[in-house]
């Protein structure tokens, strides 16, 4: 029951629902539980340990499977991990740091990881609500303004076309962050998006009875013409959401629909950052727990000047990324707002006090700051050395994110209704007359890299670029997963990997161990199958 259960592709191999990780709430489920969507049986299983189950101490490995000169003499788990603890501890030979917690934080008991706040420690945020980012668009991993044009002042974009001109019209209302723009590179030929862009729990929320709705400006993509942004004439519920959270993170107290579907698509990591003058290599979650819930009174040297601890807001995916993974209120945290993702690089780069320096963001701007921030390796609860985003500190790789050794990372998700037969129906019967059946599952699928691209269209090379992709990972790239925000990680195998495809791609290396091929005879011993151009185990 602790992990995903491998659906094993058919004559048809890209197929949408054989990549499919169907997310129901607990109380409709039970193990084994089985979703139906296009006739072949989707894995749906429970929600997993609660987020206070993360480990504080060692990891109750036993021989043969430790290691006790892994780590620097740490130890590490050197059998195939299949839990949280173990995949955090596996062996690997990436570059780590270590990051002393009982030299670096004052009284550190390892039997109280995080002490409990007391109400005067509290941050200055004054909302808890998550999801609209009043920051905009600059933080593709987390949420986006509502919309870039008023609704009131100077007149605003023109009407858009009527929709029964369009070919194959289809309403997105997502935040930012999924690969939008690469997704449409490969769909235009077949449909019309008429994108409204809006937070990340709104994009979730968008798709159940009553949520918010596309009205107002939206950004329309059809076949030949640029994008341009146009006013609807009225108001359309959304065929497809979008958004960097799960529904338990947006609806606490509500149970997710039964039918409510929930593709999780590229995975995003956060970073730590300091400046790139700073000397600081490493930070553990125990030390950062600390130093945004306490703030100069934990003397976590050297982040004891509260005047360069920088922080997003409660409306930030990052954030409350963040703060569910420390086991901190998402309005709680210490620090100044950086006003956006963007702007927390030049907020922690320019900061008067370098070696002080402290704050976080995701990936797709840290990759394209590498000359003026650092980012730091992550010691995580229970985890006996620290990890960089990638292999080491110059590579592309994101290994350690996409096998369980570094924990911060979001993954963007595509939110759906299933019909009577399982399938996804899109949210607008006035529509369906107007397009394609398969065009909403189809955009659902390119949304989630599910289903491919077309080759010309190098679909790895545009996550991994750093000049203006998302720097996300695929999750045919994934081996690891989790079902909430901040919850513990699981393993996972996709029905279909891309691994030398991705680490092969542009900034990238293609690892010794990865052969081209063009069909699965080229193919044998544990690599049998020919997937995106290289054999791979599935």
């Amino acid at each position: 029951m602790n992990s995903h259960t491998h659906v094993s592709p058919s004559a048809d191999p890209w197929s949408l629902w054989r990549w499919a990780l169907v997310a129901l709430p607990p109380a409709l489920l039970s193990c084994n539980a089985l979703l139906t969507v296009d006739a072949d049986p989707v894995l749906v299983t429970d929600a997993g340990p609660p987020l206070d189950s993360s480990p504080s101490g060692e990891t109750p490995d036993s021989e043969p499977c430790t290691d006790p000169t892994g780590f620097g003499g740490r130890g590490c788990y050197k059998c195939p991990p299949t839990n949280h603890d173990q995949l955090l501890n596996a062996c690997v030979t990436y570059q780590m740091r270590y990051f002393d917690n009982s030299k670096r934080i004052p009284g550190f008991d390892p039997a109280v990881p995080r002490p409990p706040l007391a109400s005067a420690d509290a941050g200055t945020d004054a909302t808890t609500d998550v999801g609209v980012d009043a920051s905009g668009p600059s933080d593709a991993s987390a949420d986006a303004a509502p919309d870039s044009t008023p609704d009131s002042g100077p007149p605003g974009p023109p009407e858009c076309p009527a929709m029964s001109t369009l070919s194959n019209p289809v309403i997105l209302v997502s935040s930012t962050g999924l690969p939008l723009q690469l997704t449409l590179n490969a769909l235009l030929v077949r449909a019309t998006v008429l994108w409204k862009e809006v937070g990340s729990c709104d994009g979730l929320n968008s798709v159940s009875p009553g949520g918010p709705k596309a009205t107002g400006t939206v950004h329309l993509y059809q076949t030949g013409l640029p994008a341009f942004d146009c006013t609807l004439p009225g108001t359309y519920p959304a065929d497809l959401g979008g958004g960097g959270l799960y529904w338990d993170t947006c609806n606490p107290s509500i149970i997710q629909p039964s039918d409510f579907i929930d593709l999780p698509g590229p995975v995003n990591p956060v970073s730590f950052i300091v400046p790139f003058s700073s000397t600081q290599e490493s930070i553990s979650a125990e030390a950062a727990y600390r130093v945004y819930g306490f703030g100069k009174a934990a003397g976590v040297d050297p982040w004891v000047d509260e005047s360069v601890l920088f922080r997003r807001n409660p409306t930030s995916a990052n954030q409350t990324l963040v703060a569910l993974s420390l086991g901190l209120p998402s309005n709680r945290l210490l620090g100044n707002d950086s006003n956006g993702g963007s702007k927390m690089i030049a907020a922690v780069s320019g900061a008067s006090q370098a070696e002080n320096a402290l704050g976080f963001s995701s990936s797709e701007q840290t990759d394209r700051s590498r000359s003026t921030v650092r980012v730091l390796a992550v010691q995580f609860y229970g985890q006996r050395a620290a990890f960089f985003q990638d292999s080491d500190p110059g590579a592309y790789d994101r290994r350690p994110v996409r096998d369980g050794h570094y924990y911060f990372w979001i993954p963007m998700h595509v939110f759906a209704r299933a019909g009577s037969t399982g399938d996804i129906v899109g949210g607008n019967p006035s529509l369906d007359a107007l397009r394609d059946p398969a065009i909403v599952k189809d955009l659902a699928g390119y949304l989630t890299l599910r289903k491919p691209l077309p080759k010309t269209v190098d679909i790895f090379a545009s996550l991994k670029d750093p000049g203006g992709g998302s720097a996300a990972i695929p999750q045919c790239a994934m081996h690891v997963t989790r079902r909430r925000d901040g919850g513990p990680l699981e393993p996972f195998t996709p029905p279909r990997s891309c691994d030398c495809a991705f680490e092969a791609a542009p900034p990238g290396r293609l690892p010794a161990e990865c052969k081209a091929c063009k069909t699965d005879g080229d193919c044998s011993g544990s690599r049998p199958v020919c997937s995106f151009g290289y054999c791979e185990a599935t």
